[in-house]
C-alpha cells in the first residue's frame, strides 16, 4: 500500500489539535503508542486508515509484533503531544519506525526545545518492515510535554519506548538472564576468557590471538577489540598481525534464547569481524556435527564486501563432511560508521536473525549426523567476539588496508522466555 496522503490546497487551514488537559499524563519510563496522543498537528482532514481514532490523524492497524496500531500517512511539519511526567535522568527514548523512502527524518521536543535534533531514519525497505531507532535524553522531574516532530513525513510510528538509559525494556516475551554493558575499566574475567593462539582458526587466518590491552580493553562504555599489523612471537609461532578473540565458555552457556548485540565494524580488505556461538558440550561430535551459530559476520568491508553481513548455520557430519546455510543482508546505514543491533532467536526447531529489529532470515531445517533432529541445536552453546585478519574467505589484507582496526561492542544481551 503507497502511504503517499494527499496534500491539500495551500489555501486550506491546516488541522491543528491540542487536548493536553483531558487525558492523564504517562508516567515514565514506559512504552507511548504512537496512536494515544494527547495532541497533534495534522495537515490533512480525515484520518486515512479510518481506524482507532475519529479525528484527522491517519491510522492503520499494524502487522508489527504485538499487533495493535501505527501513525501513517506523515506529512512534512506534522507533530505528536504526549503529556508525561518523569523522575530526574537520562532516558533512553527508542522510535519503532519504518519506511520505504530514503532520507526520511523526526526529532523529538521537550516542552517545545529541541532536544535530539533531526533524527535519521533509514528506508526500512517496507511500510510494515519496522526498525527501532534510539537516542539517550536528559529529563528534569515533573511534567513535560514531549513532541514527534516529522521533519519530512512519509515515515510510520509504531510507539516510543521511554527507558532509564542502560535499562532497556525486555523484547517482547523475552527476560533478560545476562549481560554486559561494558562500563568498567577492564574486561569482566567472570563473564569473559581470552584464546590465545595463533593456529589460525582452521581457517588458515593470518592473525596471533592475544590477551594484551592493546588487542582488547575497555574504554568509554565500550568493548574494542583491535586488529594490528606487527609481528608477534608465541608458542604457535610468529605472525605478522594480532587480534583477539573472547567467549563465554563456562561462564555463559545457554539452550535457547535472544542474543541481542550491538556493535560497530572494522572495515578493510582482509579483516574478518565475526559475532558467533559454539557448541559448550560437544554432544554430537567435532566441528561441524555439534553445529555453529553465526549471529554476525563479514569481510572485507567497504572493499569487496561492501556493506554486507551474514548470518549462517553450520552444521551436517565433522569436517569435511559439514555443510552450511544461511543468507546475506545489507543494511541501509553503514555498519563501520554506525552501530548496529545484530540478534539471533533461538528455539526449538526455529532460529531468526535480525539487524537493527528487522527480520531478514528464519532457519528450520539442518541436521547432524550423530543426533535426530533438532540436533545438533537442541544443546548448549555460547558466545564468542573476534576479529580475524586473513584467511580463506576473506584473503589477504593489501596496500589499501589500514590498521589498527577495532571492533567496537557497546553491549552483550542474553533472554530467555
Amino acid at each position: 500500500m503507497i502511504k503517499i496522503k494527499t496534500l491539500l490546497s495551500a489555501s486550506l487551514v491546516p488541522l491543528l489539535i491540542w487536548v493536553g488537559g483531558c487525558k492523564e499524563s504517562v508516567e515514565l519510563p514506559a512504552r507511548l503508542q504512537a496512536e494515544d496522543y494527547h495532541g497533534f498537528f495534522d495537515t490533512t482532514a480525515g484520518n486515512e486508515g479510518g481506524v482507532y481514532q475519529s479525528d484527522d490523524v491517519d491510522i492503520e492497524v499494524t502487522t508489527d509484533s504485538g499487533g495493535g496500531f501505527n501513525v501513517g500517512w506523515t506529512d512534512a511539519g506534522e507533530y505528536l503531544r504526549y503529556n508525561v511526567s518523569a523522575a530526574a535522568g537520562t532516558y533512553r527514548a527508542r522510535f519503532r519506525v519504518a519506511t520505504e523512502q530514503p532520507d526520511r527524518r523526526l526529532r523529538l521536543k521537550v516542552d517545545g526545545v529541541d532536544v535530539t535534533g533531526a533524527l535519521s531514519v533509514p528506508d526500512t525497505g517496507g511500510w510494515q518492515s519496522w526498525q527501532n531507532l534510539d537516542v539517550d535524553i536528559s529529563l528534569s522531574g515533573g511534567n513535560h510535554t514531549l513532541e514527534v516532530l516529522f521533519d519530512n513525513g512519509l515515515v510510520n510510528l509504531n510507539w516510543i519506548d521511554f527507558s532509564i538509559a542502560g535499562d532497556d525494556p525486555d523484547p517482547d516475551g523475552w527476560h533478560l538472564v545476562w549481560r554486559d554493558e561494558f562500563d568498567g575499566a577492564r574486561i569482566d574475567p567472570a563473564k569473559w576468557e581470552h584464546e590465545v593462539n595463533g593456529w589460525g582458526g582452521g581457517n588458515n587466518e593470518l592473525q596471533y590471538y592475544t590477551a594484551r590491552p592493546e588487542n582488547s580493553y575497555q574504554s568509554g562504555g565500550t568493548l574494542k577489540i583491535v586488529a594490528r599489523q606487527e609481528s608477534y612471537t608465541g608458542p604457535d609461532g610468529t605472525r605478522n598481525y594480532t587480534s583477539a578473540r573472547l567467549r563465554t565458555l563456562n561462564k555463559g552457556d545457554w539452550l535457547y534464547g535472544r542474543f541481542e548485540i550491538r556493535a560497530r565494524m572494522p572495515h578493510g580488505q582482509g579483516l574478518w569481524p565475526a559475532i558467533w556461538m559454539l557448541p559448550t558440550d560437544w554432544v554430537y561430535g567435532g566441528w561441524a556435527a555439534s553445529g555453529e551459530i553465526d549471529i554476525m559476520e563479514a569481510v572485507n568491508l567497504q572493499a569487496g564486501g561492501g556493506n554486507d553481513i551474514h548470518g549462517t548455520l553450520h552444521y551436517g557430519g565433522p569436517w569435511p563432511d559439514n555443510v552450511h546455510s544461511g543468507t546475506g543482508f545489507t543494511p541501509s546505514a553503514s555498519v563501520v560508521n554506525e552501530f548496529h543491533t545484530y540478534a539471533v532467536e533461538w528455539e526449538p526447531g526455529e532460529i531468526r536473525w535480525y539487524v537493527d529489529g528487522q527480520h531478514y532470515q528464519t532457519q528450520r531445517e539442518w541436521w547432524s549426523s550423530a543426533g535426530a533432529y533438532p540436533a545438533p541445536f537442541n544443546q548448549r552453546f555460547h558466545l564468542i567476539l573476534n576479529v580475524a585478519v586473513g584467511g580463506n574467505w576473506p584473503g589477504s589484507p593489501d596496500g589499501g588496508t589500514r590498521f589498527p582496526q577495532v571492533m567496537e561492542v557497546d553491549y552483550v544481551r542474553v533472554y530467555q522466555r
